[in-house]
């Protein structure tokens, strides 16, 4: 069963992850939000690399970037990637999809 790990408000966002062994939560406020990047990447799948992508958000909470691939993510990667739009223009945060053809900066 898949367990959603991004939770959405009008000015915040829950998130959770695994920090090595610890998983983390954490509320972050759209102030503490520097930049929101979905990316291309290879993923290690059963005996072989396929196409996946990722979200990184960098905040000024956490050293590296919160990042969440869309194997693992399986269930909710699509609508995160929405979620994150509309907060991101909702709220002035640097967002840019790098999934697309040609880069595109909000």
């Amino acid at each position: 069963m898949a367990i959603k790990r991004m939770f959405f408000d009008k000015t915040e966002i829950n998130v959770s992850y695994f920090a090595g062994r610890n998983y983390i939560t954490k509320n972050l406020s759209a102030p503490q939000i520097q930049r929101i990047q979905f990316d291309k990447i290879r993923e290690f799948s059963i005996f072989r690399f396929v196409n996946s992508e990722k979200i990184s958000i960098t905040n000024s909470t956490t050293p590296q970037p919160i990042v969440y691939t869309k194997k693992k993510e399986k269930a909710f990667f699509d609508e995160y990637k929405e979620e994150l739009k509309i907060f991101a223009k909702n709220n002035n945060v640097t967002m840019q999809d790098n999934t697309v053809t040609g880069t595109e900066e909000q």
